[in-house]
């Protein structure tokens, strides 16, 4: 799912109320990705983050969801 609307439309808002849009046994992680300052640490910390890392030695399903995309498309250069 990929949700788009200008700054301020309330996406944030709709994505930390998403707990209802997924089944019981799907878990969601998100990430601000307005924190991070540079591409590699955007890659480094969500691919090293305990939510990942359950997930990849289990069966569980998971939503990644990564909010704040026009904020860090302005912060990192390589982008």
């Amino acid at each position: 799912m990929v949700l788009l609307g200008e700054p301020g439309a309330g996406k944030t808002t709709v994505l930390l109320q998403s707990g209802p849009l997924l089944h019981d046994r799907i878990s969601a992680q998100t990430f601000d990705l307005a924190e991070y300052g540079s591409e590699d640490r955007i890659v480094s910390e969500i691919l090293e983050h305990p939510a990942i890392e359950r997930w990849l030695t289990s069966q569980e399903q998971l939503c990644i969801v990564l909010d704040g995309l026009d904020e860090a498309m302005a912060r990192c250069d390589s982008w």
